[in-house]
């Protein structure tokens, strides 16, 4: 009888077990896992606050201390910050990088005066002969993040796209003489350091091998919009603790600003957002991998 039910609570207990495993949330729930969470600096972060973005970076470096609190994978600056503000600021939230991996984005728009874009992020060089569309002159072109803020930075990545060609992800850009990752390709190659590229064929990721066109991009199934942008949460949300740590713990966090004057330049138009097709690409880019 004692024996039974010795044998009842262990089926018990690895029931129990399994139903933690596959809990809604669960960071450890199967591969099928949105490594990825959004939160945005929006319209009600700032009437909350009281301020207008862009804030001072001393407070946006209080915000990176609050989301290091839960634990994240990494944090991706999906703002640009490319001029520099008050020293003192830039110092702090220079400071706040460190002790996780942070993600800088960066384009080939044209600039008077360019901040450097550091080497050791790059890829490799001219001599490599990679063929991508996306080439700009280090003289002329690029919003590079300041130099403080590159030097405690994980990585830079490229943010620019073909919009004729919106299903497909480029990985490279060619700055000066020197390759880098967009940050799409960053972002997975973080996930799976044990990615293999090899240029013009193949990106071979979590035991899969994805071909590549010509120009190193990745053709993608695009996912529907709306169930992306329904999974942002707000940045005061996060500030006054209403969101459970579960939802951020593990994940790379994609800091993105969606407030007053974005939404006056964008979404009141109707028109796509940047941050709609960088997650749309993002999103598509990892379901084509998982």
């Amino acid at each position: 009888m004692k024996s039974n039910k010795n044998k009842l609570k262990a089926v018990s207990l690895f029931l129990f077990g399994l139903l933690l495993l596959f809990a809604p949330g669960n960071i450890y729930a199967g591969m099928d896992q949105n490594p990825f969470v959004f939160i945005s600096i929006d319209i009600k972060t700032e009437k909350t606050l009281n301020k207008t973005f862009p804030f001072e970076r001393s407070l946006i470096a209080e915000f990176i201390e609050k989301l290091k609190e839960f634990k994240p994978k990494a944090i991706v600056f999906k703002f640009f910050i490319d001029l520099p503000k008050n020293a003192q600021g830039d110092s702090l939230l220079a400071k706040s990088f460190l002790g996780i991996p942070v993600f800088h984005q960066a384009t080939i728009s044209k600039e008077t005066f360019p901040n450097p874009l550091m080497s050791k992020f790059s890829i490799g060089d001219s001599s490599q002969n990679l063929v991508t569309p996306y080439i700009a002159n280090p003289k002329n072109a690029g919003w590079i993040p300041l130099p403080i803020f590159q030097s405690n930075c994980q990585d830079v990545g490229f943010v620019d796209y073909n919009p004729k060609k919106p299903d497909c992800v480029p990985l490279v850009t060619q700055y000066g003489d020197m390759y880098y990752r967009s940050l799409w390709f960053s972002l997975i190659a973080f996930l799976y350091p044990q990615a293999e590229f090899v240029p013009g064929k193949y990106l071979s990721v979590n035991n899969k091998k994805i071909s590549l066109t010509a120009q190193n991009e990745v053709n993608i199934q695009l996912p529907e919009t709306a169930s992306i942008t329904n999974e942002i949460i707000s940045l005061i949300d996060v500030i006054e603790g209403k969101i459970d740590q579960i939802k951020i713990e593990g994940k790379i966090v994609i800091l993105m600003y969606s407030g007053k004057s974005f939404y006056e330049q964008y979404t009141q138009k109707g028109a796509q957002t940047p941050h709609e097709i960088f997650l749309s690409l993002l999103e598509g880019f990892y379901n084509k991998i998982k």
